[in-house]
């Protein structure tokens, strides 16, 4: 059957009537929606697990560190690093996407018009009063893949990463205690102390020292995070 000048227009036609619009922008604008998506996911991570509020109103925040302690050349020290240069951040990004369209326009036998367009997951068709049918076929990959972070991001690591500190501490027989219910005291012995002058705690209640043990007591009757020092080292205890 052969075509004539009017069955091609007819043809242009319908192929204009397709919803190229939808069919490829609409791809495009999910891509775009799922990076916003993964940005936003990455922020909350970042917040979330690197940082804590240090006021009722969330206006201020200081980073979430962790401390290690361990002994070197005999010395008990403590490592004291920002917890986000230590795990790793999920950061991913759109790295192409490709967007293939595939249109076939042919005779119809039965005379009739029939527009069909298909994903993997859909499939419509129009119908109406012609001599051609119409087919097409949309398919659409997305790659993703871990980046490294924006140059903000990396600039904020590299100042966490400065913040590590190494100090010498006082080896302590706990971190925290607990206050008795009865004496309504805890106690915490601290060791590799010279002399009793030269240990201090303010808040503490009371402190004794044994020079044949080079260890001292301290006695707590208040909750709170106590600061002891001796010798130019120091540690925290915490009273509950």
């Amino acid at each position: 059957m052969a075509i004539e000048n009017n069955d091609i227009k007819s043809l242009a036609n319908a192929a204009k009537a397709l919803p190229l619009q939808s069919l490829i922008g609409g791809p495009l604008e999910a891509c775009v929606q799922a990076q916003a998506q993964a940005a936003e996911a990455t922020q909350r991570y970042i917040w979330g697990t690197g940082f804590r509020p240090v006021d009722a109103a969330n206006t201020e925040f200081e980073a979430v560190t962790v401390s290690f302690s361990f002994t070197q050349n005999g010395v008990l020290k403590m490592l004291t690093v920002p917890l986000l240069t230590i795990v790793p951040i999920p950061y991913m990004q759109i790295d192409t996407v490709k967007i293939r369209f595939n249109a076939d326009m042919s005779v119809d036998n039965n005379g009739n018009l029939m527009a069909k367009y298909s994903t993997d997951t859909a499939t419509i068709e129009k119908q109406s009063v012609s001599k051609y049918s119409l087919h097409n076929n949309l398919n659409v990959e997305v790659v993703a893949s871990g980046h490294s972070m924006p140059e903000g991001v990396n600039k904020m690591l590299e100042l966490l990463g400065n913040c590590m500190e190494i100090k010498d501490i006082l080896p302590i027989s706990a971190r925290v205690i607990y206050l008795d219910e009865k004496t309504k005291s805890a106690i915490v012995y601290v060791g590799d102390v010279e002399s009793e002058d030269k240990l201090t705690c303010d808040g503490a209640y009371k402190k004794s020292w044994n020079k044949y043990k080079g260890m001292a007591m301290l006695e707590f009757r208040e909750k709170g995070d106590f600061v002891i020092t001796s010798g130019g080292r120091s540690a925290v205890v915490t009273v509950k």
